[in-house]
């Protein structure tokens, strides 16, 4: 600054008092900006706080001596002697108001700026974006803002006067470091000492991610909760339509919950009702009411709703496209409106179809929705992957994004649909099976997966360069097949023929760990299936090599002859170093050249062909690797009930680390234990006929209840201590299950039982030792029990949630819970002769 001299201190005299006397203009400036931006920032930006005020005096007077250098008429060229700020919660409130005012202010962008623009690269800071505005006229009022602004305030009326204001957008936490760092440093007159300068920046940083990720949570929420269906259940969400649609009686105007409630109804599937409620809705200004207003009529009128060839209502599905396409016109950047006009046009217009998801994919080129269409439009029109392949790097981007959305609960099955055609066009079959084996699991009516299907098709001229691509087809169709025949016959998808070789229930897999490096490893559970297999009479399915698991199958086979059958599924070409095992019973070979999950897709096909239910087939895990996994999870889909021994290692154990799987309600965690084993293969038993059934039911639950103390029984949160009468009907089942396995407790000790022949038949008594067994019996049938309805070993029990102490091997157990099994079969020979049942050894 230039020395103070007496002609300076006229100078800045002048300047105040110029300013004073235009004081009074300033605070009417500050009043109608307050007025309007609160207004905006109501519609755009609700939590917003707004500030708007005019430059006091004395600050002015201050401020003209330290810019007396850059400047010769302060009053006259600063643009900061009325200002306004909007403080949002987050960026996304930053840019609708950004956006509002651009387009309604007379900006002076010379002397406008980003504050985060000056910032380099390296470093953070003070970030704000900073208008220099004038009101123009015939803007306000208007629909949005309800403000006269009073002549004086415009430019024209007041040449003297420049009246430019300074308007502010920030986010909270923006404004928090400005605030701060503006009263520490920018009006301090010593310079930061570089410590902390230093530590101010760190500041800064951490404030900046914490803004972004702000911006995240409420994106990722935004989102969660558009999608209905990842929360709500049908009903929930049909009350959920009765609730809002009283709310809007009352307010009939609320365009925001008219697409709520349409939004629900189209998460329903029902059409006409979202079109119902969205068309009166069309002359107004909510672009997303509109929007979804379009959609809901294309569907409506749109008989195959699926690949969208119009069939009926062909005038009213064009009216839902010159909708959409009006929505457009307004928002030409909304990747949602272009990808459902897109899809309106697929199979009809496909030219038209490309163009749209072209630009989409051109805004946002990592949106997985968009990005997997023109992937498919780009490789029919190249004929090969090229283009794909040129496009890993933003396709694994999408995958991101499909697997965020996913493990958000969002938009499936589709997401995994996505992730699915991705990972072929990345060659990862495995995980392109994966991905698609949990989308159709996902699917409550067929047209997601014939979308997907189709979607396959669409690129089957270059299935050679695809690897799993066939595999991935099939597992679709018999998926279809098994769960959808109407919709699977009319898509031309013929039944599983069936097998040459017969495959007779009970029906179990046996699946897992083949490979050199873990063959030791594997082959130590030999043992405890050879005495899983005890009893049991059916067919065992396996890999049929003389490796690992496969190995196991076949000494199974050797040990016991023919009481079960064996069918050992292999490719068509075996490499020269892997043995066939010949003690299998019989063979089936697939079209491929090497082993993968082709093998686990034939047997399907071939249980499936057999007549056989998927819900009555079982499956075993041990350790295993890729093939392993997604013969596991193919399984988990059909809904087979999947026991895995997870301390095997590898595949085996991952699964239970699978976001995707873990709640899967058929899929056990096995413990070690051989009994527990034996009771999930199962065996030829009958059931207890009934009456039996029932009685001896209820008499083993009344001694359960005999057992447990008062206090216990008085806690109401504890159904299994409710009396029978009151008893919820799966504990019923259970208690039921344990009469059935009576018959085969005895069979497997040499005991049958028959009606009593004798007024007072002989109680028998068991020995120690076959008490012990029949025991750990009873403790390994309970166990499958317990896992099949849903419980979980954890160390503190909790009936609410299904966890159990004692999922755990016999050995494992405090001799105080194995003595409630063991006296349970002590009791066995006088509960059966009180309802006329008599023991007698064979």
């Amino acid at each position: 600054m230039s020395n103070i001299t007496p002609k300076t201190i006229e100078w800045a005299d002048d300047q105040v008092a110029t300013f004073n006397n235009r004081h009074h203009i300033y605070e009417i400036y500050a009043g109608i900006l307050q007025e309007v931006l609160s207004q905006v920032a109501m519609k755009y930006a609700p939590d917003s706080i707004v500030q708007a005020r005019a430059k006091e005096v004395n600050s002015f007077a201050g401020k003209i001596w330290r810019k007396k250098d850059k400047s010769i008429d302060p009053v006259n060229e600063f643009t900061d002697l009325c200002g306004g700020r909007v403080i949002t919660n987050n960026q996304d409130g930053v840019k609708s108001i950004c956006s509002y005012i651009e387009s309604h202010f007379d900006i002076d962008w010379e002397n406008s700026v980003d504050i985060s623009q000056r910032l380099k690269p390296s470093e953070f800071g003070y970030r704000s974006i900073h208008y220099i505005v004038r009101f123009k006229k015939g803007i306000f009022p208007n629909d949005i803002v309800d403000v006269k602004i009073p002549d004086i305030l415009y430019p024209d009326q007041n040449n003297d006067c420049q009246l430019k204001a300074e308007i502010q957008v920030r986010t909270i936490l923006e404004h928090s470091w400005a605030d701060f760092s503006h009263r520490i440093s920018y009006k301090r007159p010593f310079k930061m000492p570089p410590m902390w300068e230093r530590e101010m920046a760190r500041m800064a940083a951490f404030l900046e991610e914490a803004d972004n990720q702000l911006i995240r949570i409420q994106k990722g929420l935004r989102h969660y909760l558009g999608c209905y269906s990842a929360y709500m259940k049908p009903e929930e969400m049909e009350q959920e339509i009765q609730i809002l649609e009283n709310v809007l009686r009352h307010d009939p105007g609320n365009a925001v919950l008219a697409d709520e409630i349409g939004r629900l109804a189209m998460s329903l599937n029902k059409w006409d009702k979202a079109v119902l409620v969205l068309k009166p809705y069309l002359k107004g200004n909510y672009l997303p009411a509109i929007r979804d207003y379009g959609d809901a009529l294309c569907n409506q009128f749109d008989d195959s709703k699926h690949d969208r060839k119009v069939t009926t209502g062909k005038k009213e599905y064009l009216r839902g496209q010159r909708i959409l396409h009006e929505v457009l016109e307004k928002n030409p950047r909304d990747i949602g409106t272009l990808c459902i006009l897109a899809g309106t046009y697929r199979d009809v217009n496909d030219i038209k179809a490309r163009e749209l998801y072209q630009k989409a994919f051109e805004i946002e080129p990592d949106n997985p929705y968009p990005l997997s269409y023109y992937l498919d439009y780009m490789v029919i029109e190249n004929r090969n992957l090229s283009f794909a392949r040129s496009m890993q790097a933003i396709i694994r981007k999408a995958y991101q994004k499909s697997r965020d959305l996913a493990n958000a609960g969002l938009e499936a099955p589709w997401s995994y649909f996505n992730m699915g055609k991705f990972s072929l066009f990345l060659e990862d079959p495995y995980d392109a099976i994966r991905m698609y084996v949990k989308g159709c699991s996902l699917c409550t009516s067929s047209w997601p997966i014939l979308l997907a299907l189709r979607s396959l098709r669409n690129v089957e001229s270059v299935k050679k360069e695809i690897p799993g691509f066939d595999i991935i087809i099939r597992f679709i169709k018999l998926y279809l097949w098994i769960n959808f025949q109407k919709d699977a016959d009319s898509e031309g998808i013929l039944k599983p023929v069936k097998p040459k070789v017969k495959i007779t229930e009970p029906t179990v897999i046996v699946a897992g760990g083949t490979d050199v490096a873990v063959e030791a490893e594997v082959l130590k559970f030999t043992k405890i299936l050879t005495v899983g297999v005890q009893d049991f009479g059916g067919t065992i399915i396996s890999g049929g090599t003389f490796a690992g698991v496969c190995r196991i199958v076949g000494d199974l086979q050797e040990h016991y002859g023919k009481q079960f059958k064996t069918i050992g599924y292999l490719p068509k070409s075996i490499p020269s170093d892997i043995e066939k095992d010949k003690r299998y019973s019989a063979f089936r070979s697939t079209d491929g050249e090497h082993f993968s999950p082709l093998e686990a897709i034939q047997y399907w096909e071939d249980i499936i062909g057999s007549g056989i239910s998927p819900k009555d087939v079982r499956l075993v895990g041990i350790n295993g690797g890729k093939i392993s996994g997604a013969e596991y999870r193919i399984a988990l889909a059909f809904k087979a009930k999947v026991g895995i021994l997870s301390e095997s290692g590898n595949e085996a154990s991952r699964l239970f680390h699978d976001p995707d799987w873990t709640d899967a309600s058929n899929l056990l965690s096995l413990p070690l234990d051989p009994l527990t084993i034996r009771a999930f293969f199962g065996s030829n038993g009958k059931k207890m006929r009934s009456p039996f059934r029932d009685t001896i039911g209820q008499m083993i639950h009344r001694e359960y209840l005999e057992m447990m103390n008062e206090n216990s029984k008085k806690d109401s949160t504890q159904k299994n201590l409710f009396d029978w009468e009151e008893l919820p009907e799966n504990l019923k089942e259970s208690n039921r299950e344990q009469a059935d396995h009576i018959l085969n407790k005895l069979k497997a000790v040499g005991y049958e039982i028959r009606k009593a022949t004798a007024k007072k038949p002989k109680i028998i008594s068991f020995t120690e030792e076959e008490v012990e067994f029949l025991s750990e019996m009873e403790h390994g049938r309970w166990n499958v029990e317990r896992l099949r309805d849903g419980w979980k070993y954890g160390i503190v029990k909790d009936v609410s949630r299904k966890i159990s102490p004692y999922l755990l091997p016999w050995e494992k157990l405090s001799e105080e819970v194995k003595e409630y099994d063991r006296d349970a079969v002590r009791k066995i020979p006088k509960n059966l002769t009180e309802i006329g049942l008599e023991i007698f050894k064979k």
